[in-house]
C-alpha cells in the first residue's frame, strides 16, 4: 500500500514538474524572443564596433572634446512607439559608470548625432553630474569598455522627472522593452595625457 501511494504521489509530482517546465521554458523562450531581434542593429559612423572611441569624443578632463558620437539604428519592431539610449562604462570603479541617459526618443527616430537631442528627446543626468552625454575618461594606463544599448518601447513616454536615477529609468522600461540592440567600444586615454 506505501509502494503506491508513493508511486502515485512520484507521478503527480513528475506530471507538475513537467508542467512547470514547460511553462518555463514557454516563458524564457518568448523572453527571450523578444530581446533576440537579430535585424535591431545599433551602429556608429564614426566609432566602429568594438573598436576604439575617437580621442575627441572623451570628456574634456581627458583633453578630449566631448563630442558625442553619430549613433544610427536599422530594424526596431514595428510596434516601437519610443526609444532609450544609454551608454555605460562597466570597467569603471564602484560599480560602473552611466556616460549618456537618453530617454523618450520618438520612434520615427533612426538616427543621433547629438547635437539635435535636445528638441527631440529628454536626458537624465550622468555619474559626472550634469543632463547630457560625458565622454569617456578612464584612469591613465586602462582600456574600458563602453556599452551603448539602444532599447526599442512599446510606451510612448517614460513618466520621469528630471531628478530620476538610472535605476528609475530601468524600473520605468522594465515592462516596455520590446528589443534592444547594443553597441560596445573601448578607450583608453593616449599616452601623455
Amino acid at each position: 500500500m506505501q509502494r503506491v501511494f508513493l508511486y502515485r504521489v512520484e507521478k503527480i509530482m513528475s506530471r507538475k514538474l513537467l508542467g512547470l517546465s514547460a511553462v518555463l521554458t514557454l516563458l524564457i523562450g518568448l523572453s527571450l524572443a523578444t530581446y533576440a531581434r537579430s535585424d535591431f542593429t545599433l551602429y556608429s559612423t564614426n566609432i566602429p564596433n568594438s573598436g576604439q572611441i575617437p580621442h575627441q569624443m572623451a570628456y574634456t578632463a581627458c583633453g578630449g572634446h566631448n563630442q558625442p558620437p553619430h549613433l544610427s539604428w536599422y530594424g526596431a519592431p514595428t510596434a516601437t512607439r519610443s526609444f532609450v539610449l544609454t551608454l555605460f562604462d562597466p570597467d569603471a570603479p564602484e560599480g560602473g559608470f552611466w556616460h549618456w541617459l537618453v530617454y523618450n526618443l520618438p520612434a520615427n527616430t533612426h538616427a543621433l548625432n547629438g547635437k539635435r537631442l535636445l528638441s527631440i528627446a529628454k536626458t537624465l543626468r550622468n555619474s559626472y553630474g550634469f543632463f547630457g552625454y560625458g565622454g569617456p575618461c578612464p584612469p591613465s594606463g586602462q582600456d574600458h569598455r563602453y556599452v551603448f544599448t539602444l532599447y526599442a518601447l512599446d510606451q510612448l513616454e517614460l513618466p520621469l522627472h528630471q531628478a530620476a536615477t538610472p535605476s528609475a529609468l530601468f524600473q520605468a522600461l522594465s515592462h516596455h522593452v520590446l528589443a534592444k540592440a547594443t553597441l560596445i567600444a573601448h578607450y583608453a586615454q593616449p599616452k601623455g595625457l
